[in-house]
C-alpha cells in the first residue's frame, strides 16, 4: 500500500529505491506518486523528470496499467503546459485520446479541454475550438450533472478566449454569458 501522506521527496526516495532494486511496477508507482506531489507544490520540472521516468518504465512492461498511463500522461500533458512547453504537453496529451475514448464522458472531456486549452496557448485556435467543440457537444449530449456542469462551463470559458483573442467579442460575450450560466446551475 502505498503512503500518501509523504513529502514528494519521500515518494522519490522510495521510487529512487525499487528502480535500484528493479522492481519497476513499484517504482511506477511511487514515481507517479511523486511527480503528482511535486506537480501540486508547484515544482513542475521536478514533475516533469517523475513523469518521464515512470513512462520509460511503463512502456517497458508487457501489459501498460491503464490508470497509470493516463496519470502519468495528464501529469506531463500538465507540467509541460505550465512550463510553456505546449508541443509536449499536446503530444502528452493527444496520446490519451484511445484510452479516454474507452472510458466514461468526463475524463475525456476532460483531456479534451486540456487539449483546447494547450493549443489556444499554443497560438492554434482553430484547433482549440475543435477540442472545445468536441468536449462541449460530450458534456451536453446527455444528462448534465454537477460536474458536467463544471466543465461545460470552463469549455465555454475557453472557447469565449478563442474567439476574444480572435477579435470576434461579440462571441466571446455569448460564450462567457453561458458560461456564467452553466455556473449558476451548479
Amino acid at each position: 500500500s502505498q503512503q500518501k501522506d509523504g513529502s514528494v521527496e519521500d515518494a522519490a526516495a522510495l521510487a529512487f529505491h525499487f528502480s535500484e532494486a528493479k522492481e519497476y511496477i513499484r517504482a511506477i508507482q511511487y514515481l507517479i506518486l511523486a511527480g503528482e506531489k511535486a506537480a501540486s507544490q508547484y515544482a513542475n520540472e521536478e514533475a516533469v523528470s517523475h513523469f518521464q521516468q515512470a513512462e520509460k518504465y511503463q512502456t517497458s512492461l508487457p501489459q501498460p496499467n491503464p490508470e497509470w498511463q493516463w496519470r502519468i500522461g495528464i501529469g506531463l500533458g500538465e507540467a509541460y503546459r505550465i512550463t510553456g512547453l505546449f508541443e509536449e504537453s499536446i503530444e502528452a496529451l493527444e496520446k490519451l485520446i484511445p484510452l479516454a475514448k474507452e472510458t466514461s464522458q468526463y475524463p475525456y472531456a476532460r483531456l479534451l479541454i486540456l487539449l483546447g486549452k494547450t493549443s489556444r496557448k499554443l497560438g492554434d485556435y482553430d484547433i482549440g475550438r475543435t477540442y472545445l467543440m468536441q468536449a462541449r457537444d460530450l458534456l451536453l449530449s446527455e444528462s448534465t450533472s454537477g460536474n458536467d456542469l463544471i466543465l461545460a462551463a470552463q469549455v465555454l470559458t475557453e472557447l469565449a478566449w478563442i474567439y476574444f483573442a480572435q477579435g470576434e467579442l461579440e462571441q466571446a460575450r455569448k460564450l462567457g454569458t453561458e458560461a456564467l450560466e452553466f455556473a449558476k446551475e451548479v
